[in-house]
């Protein structure tokens, strides 16, 4: 019986070691990943577009909001007569270099500002077999780093048909699931002639920094469905980040930041606005996290809002009928004794039914002392909170434990471990 006990010791003692060293290499792996800057490779989408002429001139408008890598012109006909390459830049200054790269390689530099004229180049003798590249700059192959967006026009004026314009594209990851159409901004994505309500804009992971204003009825939501790979920073903080003015607007996986002027925020809903849903966004860094200004029968779901210098949410001008519920409403406002002010304010006398959402404790004293409603000014609608959550919500983001706590369980089970490895 001693040596059977002895094995069984052994055993339980060598499972513990496995253990514990698994438990050490997670905890590891977690914190290097907390330690890690997120790196998106560009996405690449290529298009063939072949132009027909019977003798007449033909523009091909390449697109708008596109930062151009490389376009390269293709000829299938021994010669062909004059073709003209038209750069009109939309903002800003575009750069570019034209030459060939089959015979001569003579460039064409050109700088063109806008509002400045459309700077032409024509191109004569096209070969067959010859390839024509437009690059930026030219310094680097291949290349075009500018985020200009800007019209491109090609004009063939020869006697020939059958001119093939390939290009590709390079940071375009935004796209119009309906068109297959891709853009460099949501922005863009959104005011494009093509793109109709009930559309789906779909933002592959990196960080855009615009502030977008939806004035159709689409849906916008993150490639990936996680808030913490795709994040729209406010380019201007005087602006929201989204500034919702079409109702049945879908916004979902994404972390919204830096709208911090007086007033603004992460997600604004405008007066009247209705019948939209905000669901599992990060909302943060902002003024106001979430502010709806007169606009009723919203589904606000599954967000978690933490660190609006203002308040978390901020509702005015009659709000009501909005199901705002399953948010992680977390350290909003500034802190004062036991609460942060404000996590909710309800500058409406509307009464607002805020319940089911977690507030960062089990304290319902700290809860009410952190939203603004009738309590603070008898002009306001009350805010009914309960009943809660008594944690976070699964369904959104969930706040994350800190780097230092992390640290620390790494720390203890690292101990564990090497406490294991002495006893045995």
């Amino acid at each position: 019986m001693k040596s059977e006990e002895k094995v069984v010791v052994k055993t339980i003692n060598e499972n513990t070691g496995i253990t514990m060293r698994v438990l050490v290499i997670t905890t590891i792996l977690v914190m290097l990943c907390l330690f890690s800057v997120l790196s998106v490779s560009a996405v690449q989408v290529s298009e063939n577009v072949k132009l027909q002429t019977t003798g007449t001139n033909t523009t091909f408008i390449m697109g708008t909001n596109f930062t151009f890598d490389l376009i390269e012109v293709h000829s299938t006909y021994l010669t062909l007569g004059a073709a003209t390459i038209s750069v009109q830049p939309s903002v800003g200054t575009l750069n570019f270099t034209l030459f060939n790269l089959s015979s001569d390689y003579t460039k064409w530099n050109e700088t063109c500002s806008n509002p400045a004229a459309t700077t032409n180049h024509t191109m004569g003798g096209m070969k067959t077999n010859t390839v024509y590249k437009l690059k930026a700059d030219g310094a680097v192959y291949g290349y075009y780093t500018t985020n200009e967006s800007g019209y491109v026009f090609f004009t063939y004026s020869g006697g020939y048909s059958d001119i093939v314009f390939e290009l590709t594209e390079n940071g375009a990851a935004v796209h119009n699931l309906n068109t297959s159409k891709s853009f460099l901004t949501i922005q863009a994505a959104i005011y494009d002639s093509e793109t109709l309500p009930g559309h789906t804009i779909s933002v592959d992971p990196g960080t855009y920094n615009e502030t977008v204003v939806v004035n159709k009825s689409v849906t916008i939501k993150s490639t990936s469905g996680d808030s913490a790979d795709t994040i729209v920073n406010a380019s201007n903080p005087d602006s929201h980040v989204f500034e919702v003015t079409a109702n049945c607007v879908n916004i979902s996986g994404f972390t919204l930041e830096n709208a911090t002027a007086n007033g603004k925020a992460g997600i604004y809903l405008g007066v009247g606005v209705n019948s939209c849903n905000i669901t599992n966004n990060t909302v943060k860094l902002n003024y106001n996290g979430i502010y709806l200004g007169n606009a009723d029968d919203n589904n606000i779901t599954c967000n978690w809002v933490h660190h609006n210098t203002r308040a978390g949410f901020n509702l005015t001008g009659g709000s009501i009928g909005n199901n705002i519920s399953y948010n992680n409403i977390v350290e909003n406002g500034v802190p004062n004794g036991m609460a942060w002010e404000w996590q909710f304010y309800n500058n409406q006398n509307n009464i607002t039914d805020a319940t089911n959402n977690w507030w960062g404790t089990s304290n319902n004293d700290t809860i009410n002392a952190s939203i603004y409603d009738w309590t603070y000014d008898n002009t306001t609608g009350n805010v009914t909170v309960l009943p809660r959550l008594s944690g976070a919500a699964p369904c959104a983001p969930i706040p994350e434990l800190s780097t230092v706590i992390l640290l620390g369980i790494g720390l203890l089970l690292l101990a564990g471990y090497l406490r294991t490895g002495r006893k045995e």
